[in-house]
């Protein structure tokens, strides 16, 4: 019992290169299959408030991955022990360091074992 957990959903457009795409890739190169997916909030756009009850509930998960720093941090707020992994948006600098990522999904995978 796998959830990972991002942080708001978007208001653009779906388009090539998204999220969803970089996610299923990262997904896919560490043999992750089966996961529940959750977001710290169902609004989307810049001003959300994190759903802390639902956050609390994922307590019951093996194992579960944050997208980023706000769904890390909401779930440290409630207790829910987490591996923490870049959020995989376009933007995200850091992930043009592909060794960087390499790494990441390296600890991704260990972690899951």
């Amino acid at each position: 019992m796998i959830v990972i957990i991002g942080q708001n959903p978007s208001t653009a457009k779906q388009r090539k290169n998204s999220t969803f795409d970089r996610l299923k890739k990262w997904t896919e190169s560490v043999g992750l299959t089966s996961y529940d997916f959750i977001n710290c909030s169902d609004e989307p756009g810049d001003k959300y408030e994190i759903d802390y009850d639902k956050l609390s509930a994922t307590k019951k998960y093996k194992k579960v991955i944050a997208l980023g720093g706000v769904a890390s941090k909401a779930l440290t707020k409630v207790g829910v022990r987490h591996f923490k992994m870049p959020h995989p948006s376009p933007r995200n600098r850091q992930l043009n360091d592909k060794q960087f990522e390499s790494d990441m999904l390296y600890k991704m995978k260990e972690y899951l074992l």
